[in-house]
Order: C-alpha cells, then structure tokens, then sequence
C-alpha cells in the first residue's frame, strides 16, 4: 500500500513538472487547431498558477513567485489577462477560480487606486470587451454589477484629461508615444457613450496626425523632437489605428495608411529571425518580447496593412514563440526573465514590475493568438508552415534629413545601426545593435563603442546625435560623418572636430574605423573608448590608433553597467589615453577589430 501511495505521489508530482514547462513547436508543419489548442493550455496554467498563489481575490501579498508586488498598472493588466484568455478559450473558470470574479475585483482596484494613462488604457479595454453586444455598455455584465456609485468612479478614472492637460499640451512630461494612449482610451470611452467631451477624440488625433507630421510620418519620441525612435512607432501606430476603428474614423484611417504601411516595412526588416523580436535598440530593448506577437496579430487581421504573408506572419509567431519561452521566459518561476543576473532594465521597471510584465505577456500573447487565429480561419489554412528563411538585405531608413536606421542581414548576422537623437545613453548609440559579440548596457551614459574626449577644462564630447552625412559604401559597410561632436547630452558642442565613422560588418569580425580633424588645436585630458563584450564571447578585441593606448580589461560591475538587455555582460574592455594634443587640420584615426 506505501509502494502504491509513493507511486501516485510520484506521478502527480512529475505530472505537475511537466506541465510547467513551456512547448515549442519545431516541425516542419505546425497543424493550426493544434498550436492553438496546445499554446491555450499552456497559457491557461501559467495563468492559474497566479491565481493558486493568490488564493483568492481579496488576498493581496507583497511578493508573489519571490518577487514584490505593487508596480504600476498591475490590477488593470492582470484583469485584462484573465479577460483575454477568457476570450481566447471561451472559458470563464481556471481550475477552482471564477474568472468574472477576479476580473471585476481587479478592475475595481485598479480604479480605487487612481492610477493613470496604461491603467486607463486596460480597464477601458477590460469594460469594452466586456459588452456582449458591441458598443453597447448596457449588455455588459461588468458594468451592470456595479453600483451607481461605482459606476461614476469608473467614468471618472477613464478620463484622459486626469493626465492630459489639454490647454497646456502637456502629457505629464511624458513622451510622445501617450498621444497614442490617450487617443486609445477616449475612443473606448466614445464608442461606450461615456466620454465626457464628444469632440475630445478628435482634437487627440489631430494631435496624433501632428506628432507624426513632424518627422514624415515616424514617431519621435522625445518631447523636443531630436529623432529620437525605438519600437514606440509600431505601438503608437497599433494604438492610433484601433482607436480609428472603434469609432468608425474612416478619414484619420486613410491618413495613417501611407504611414502605417511604411512603419510596418521597418518593422519587418528589422525583425531577426534569431532573436525573434525587432527592438534592437531603444529603452523597449527589455520589454519588446510581445511587441512581435502583437504585430502579428495586428496584420493577420490587416492584411492590406501588412509587410508579409500570412503564412510568413505565422511562422514568425511561432518563431518568437519558441525563442521566449526558451529564452525570455521562466517557467519554473512562471516570470520572464528580465532581472534575471546579469540583466537590466530602464530605471522605471524595477523588481515590482516583474510579474505584471509577465503576465501583461502572457494577456498580449493571448490577445494576438485570438487575431492570427481569425486570420488563419478566414483564410482557410489549416497549417503553418514552420520555416523562415533568412533574409539577405542591407538597407537604409531614413526618419529624417539626420536620423535613420541601418538593417544589414543574413544567415549569420542580424544588426542595426541606428542614429537617432537622444544624447549618449547606450541604449541609442550609433553603433550595432544584435551582435553576438556585443552586448550593450542599458540605460547608461558611458563610452559604449563611441569615443569621449575629455577636454582640458573638463568638457566631455562625442558622437551620439544623428548624423550629417550616411552612406553606404558597400553591401556591408557603412559611412557616417558628423561636422562636429556633442556633448553626451546630444547638443551642439561648437568644438570644430570633424568625425568619420565607417562600420564593416563581416562574418567573422567587426570593424570600426574613427577618423577626428580638429579644426583647432586641442588639449585632450583623456580618450575613453570601451567594449562590452557578450558572456559567450570566445574571439579577440584589438585596436589601432594614432597615439598611444592603454588597454584595460574588467567585469562589468552591476553598479557601473546596470547589466544587459537580452543577456549578461560577460567583460569591458576599455582602451584610454591621457594627455593628448591635437593639432588643427591633421587627421587622427582609432581602429577598433573584434574578431569571433
């Protein structure tokens, strides 16, 4: 009898393992009922092992899975995740828990605690999908089980003008990319009949229309409009469209067209097959893993609007499926992995985001699996065809006379060379983004693969802003100049020093050639030029100049670095100079080669 009750405790116990752990699809045909069955399930238990750990509703711990709680738009996001897989399962009970239950307790937190723009954005999402009859509020079973007063408190939350001073123009000092949510949220509100200003919508898309005017039609998403762009442009343009089309806004719509098809172009050349994501650079580095599954799910349903077949958009989603739950994901923590050792995060995602950020994933891969699964029906396929083959291109994309985008690819390489404005932070440099040799910190001003010149009274410049001149020599070769540098904070620096920079990107090596011409001469405190290597770097790093260097190698501290965005930092190797005197007019060069 005790060999047979260990036998059953055996078995429970290695049936729980396993349904922690992640599928991946990886034959050559994926049949679609089946990915859509299996992934459902899956979702389903990650999902529930939230719920078991919460209990119930009301139970509110400060850590969860060993984490902290309490980041922003957790409640919200969390009710949209149980509302989301709700939708896609057509279930409305994870084992013992009733999800209406969960979701209303959720959605009225998030609206007591008077949290702003996404928790809006997600508790008008969670209220708008809940009407059983489109548009109309008064079938929302949601809705119809609160209270008057309650009812009133939720109007009141939705309004965008709690963080849109409209007189003012202003977001809260937010970036450009919450034009965009603000416009998401009123047009719920409008479509719901409970927007407290009928016209609010449409002065919000003007203001939409005008932030993309600004640049041709690409998102900058700095306040003072340096160029500044990561993947913002492709959710600014989700957002502004799925507001358009909750409201019927058939001439913003065809406004948007142009540009959105241009974006969705971007967006598929920069997409990796490897890395499954296309946020190469930019402070959404970390937190772009979904980013993917909602732009297929956006095009599968937009099919005029996409940059690719459907059968190609398919098997992009099981691509990035496969590489973020191997990669991105910890099914044993039922957390992703973004602080993880090693790994960092933009200064506002901390520890108590992670478990909203994952299951905010977990919501979005949900919310895409519905879309692609529409798409796939109406097409009538029944299969996906599991293969990518590798794209061969080397383009450039232009956001403006300065700012743009290198995209070199093939079977072995996959980078971008953006430049954009937005000052020396390392995670917009213009330098490759999407090497294995190379893993970039994040969120810190430091010599990152562009030089800085410590000046005799202290000054530090360097190239971080645009570019005056880009060309492309060859397939594999890029050429940028600048008329002068910058200070790390982007700004014309009036120092008279002339750089030329010229990338090749090559099989088996990486090299940089710099090229400085002072137009005065200059007392140079101290040349600082740093590498950060990728952990599984096994090549060589040397380098070339005109003057004397000292190489330094050195861990990367968490307190310096902060840590990377994808993986760990494994050393910096860091190349100085002291002392140094620059005459006018003569040419000085640094050749950086890293070999794999």
């Amino acid at each position: 009898m005790r060999r047979y009750f260990f036998i059953m405790v055996l078995v429970l116990i290695c049936h729980h393992l396993s349904f922690s752990q992640p599928l991946f699809f990886q034959q050559q045909n994926v049949e679609k009922n089946a990915f859509v069955n299996e992934a459902i399930s899956f979702l389903g238990k990650e999902i529930q092992y939230s719920l078991d750990e919460l209990k119930s509703p009301e139970n509110q711990p400060t850590t969860l899975f060993g984490e902290p709680t309490g980041g922003d738009f957790a409640s919200a996001s969390f009710a949209q995740t149980l509302q989301r897989y709700a939708v896609l399962s057509g279930k409305n009970q994870l084992g013992s828990h009733q999800l209406d239950s969960w979701i209303k307790y959720y959605f009225l937190k998030e609206v007591t605690g008077g949290g702003t723009t996404f928790s809006q954005l997600f508790a008008a999402s969670v209220l708008y999908q809940s009407c059983v009859e489109k548009n109309k509020l008064s079938t929302s079973p949601l809705w119809n089980g609160l209270s008057a007063e309650q009812q009133k408190a939720v109007i009141k939350f939705l309004d965008v003008t709690r963080f849109w001073d409209e007189a003012k123009d202003d977001m809260g000092g937010r970036s450009n990319n919450y034009y965009a949510v603000a416009l998401y949220i009123e047009a719920y509100c409008n479509a719901m009949t409970i927007s407290t200003d009928e016209n609010r919508y449409s002065r919000l898309m003007k203001k939409c229309m005008e932030v993309l005017e600004k640049n041709n039609g690409v998102l900058d998403d700095s306040k003072k409009f340096t160029g500044s762009f990561d993947r913002y442009l492709h959710e600014f343009n989700r957002f502004v469209w799925e507001a358009s089309e909750l409201v019927n806004d058939e001439p913003g719509q065809l406004k948007m067209e142009a540009w959105i098809k241009r974006s969705s172009l971007l967006w598929w050349q920069l997409l990796s097959p490897a890395t499954g994501h296309a946020s190469l650079w930019g402070r959404s580095r970390q937190n772009s893993w979904d980013d993917t599954f909602e732009q297929v799910g956006f095009f599968a349903l937009h099919p005029n609007l996409s940059p690719a077949s459907l059968p190609q958009l398919g098997a992009n989603y099981i691509n990035c499926w496969n590489i973020y739950f191997a990669n991105e994901y910890n099914a044993d923590r039922h957390l992703n992995r973004m602080l993880d050792e090693g790994r960092a995060t933009w200064s506002y995602a901390k520890r108590n985001r992670i478990w909203s950020y994952s299951v905010g994933t977990l919501s979005k891969i949900c919310s895409s699996l519905s879309q692609l699964k529409k798409g796939l029906d109406a097409n009538q396929l029944e299969t996906i065809a599991n293969n990518i083959p590798s794209k061969n291109s080397s383009i450039l994309h232009f956001f403006n006379n300065k700012n743009g985008v290198w995209i070199f690819q093939n079977a072995k390489r996959n980078i971008a060379i953006p430049f954009v404005g937005n000052g020396a932070t390392s995670d917009y440099l213009p330098v490759p983004y999407g090497l294995d040799e190379i893993e970039m910190p994040v969120e810190v001003t430091l010599p990152m693969m562009v030089p800085f010149i410590n000046l005799e009274n202290g000054e530090i410049v360097t190239v971080c802003q645009g570019a005056d001149a880009v060309r492309l020599i060859k397939n594999n070769e890029l050429l940028l100049q600048w008329n002068d540098v910058q200070t790390t904070k982007g700004l014309p620096a009036n120092k008279g020093i002339k750089v030329t920079c010229n990338w090749q990107i090559k099989n088996k090596s990486v090299e940089m050639f710099l090229v400085f011409v002072p137009q005065q001469t200059f007392s140079i405190r101290k040349f600082d030029f740093r590498v950060p290597l990728s952990e599984a770097f096994g090549g060589t790093v040397s380098c070339d100049a005109t003057w004397q260097m000292s190489r330094k190698e050195s861990a990367a501290d968490a307190a310096t670095y902060h840590g990377g965005a994808f993986k760990k930092i494994g050393r910096i190797i860091s190349f100085e100079a002291d002392q140094l005197q620059w005459e006018a007019g003569k040419p000085y060069t640094f050749k950086l080669i890293i070999k794999k």
